[in-house]
């Protein structure tokens, strides 16, 4: 297992990721770069997760829920909550 620790947009062209990789998605502004970082990521052929409950919007709760519900579309199970949760 290897851990990145990124802020802002996620580029995977910075990164050697394989497609056995699986990449935990958490941040803010869910309507925006957490949005982008997972069609990154989608585009890139890796596994990945976006925890809901650790991501935020500064566009407030409207926002959050339409950028979930972008993703829940688009990536299906992908979205789901942290084991901490």
């Amino acid at each position: 297992d290897k851990t990145i620790k990124h802020f802002g947009y996620f580029n995977t062209k910075l990164l050697k990721l394989n497609p056995e990789d699986t990449v935990d998605i958490i941040g803010f502004d869910t309507d925006a770069c957490v949005l982008a970082t997972a069609f990154n990521i989608f585009d890139s052929g890796c596994s990945f997760r976006i925890f809901k409950d650790l991501c935020w919007s500064s566009g407030g709760k409207v926002m959050h829920i339409t950028g979930l519900a972008i993703m829940e579309r688009n990536f299906g199970d992908a979205v789901t909550v942290s084991k901490e949760a």
